[in-house]
């Protein structure tokens, strides 16, 4: 069976402004990737996941949340950044319906490793 031209292509760009069509993909998966982003960047990813995503598209994603608001400071690309879930959760919810919302990964007592799935409203 032949897979799509996308599932056989890589590339490289910017998740703030993605290179691909409109309703161009069934599913997006963001495996902590998103957290290179500064807090003031979420809604541009997330509006940009969900351009690209068909009606009724998903998106899979990992991300390091922090339990406690932390100020990221200056911002860099090469930074990690562990959003707080009460900002991040409002900003993926205000694109997408959240179907699973699971930690599976404890750095410390805060500091949490969230996978979320969601369906494009």
């Amino acid at each position: 069976k032949k897979v799509p031209w996308a599932a056989t292509r890589m590339t490289q760009g910017d998740i703030r402004k993605l290179d691909f069509s409109e309703q161009m993909f069934d599913i997006v998966i963001d495996l902590s990737t998103i957290d290179h982003v500064s807090t003031d960047d979420l809604d541009k990813v997330f509006s940009e996941y969900s351009r690209v995503l068909r009606k009724d598209g998903i998106l899979l994603m990992c991300v390091w949340t922090d339990g406690v608001f932390n100020p990221e400071g200056e911002w860099s690309p090469d930074n990690q950044y562990f959003f707080s879930r009460d900002i991040f959760l409002p900003k993926f919810e205000s694109k997408f319906e959240v179907i699973k919302n699971e930690s599976i990964f404890d750095l410390d007592e805060k500091k949490k490793l969230l996978c979320l799935v969601g369906k494009k409203k």
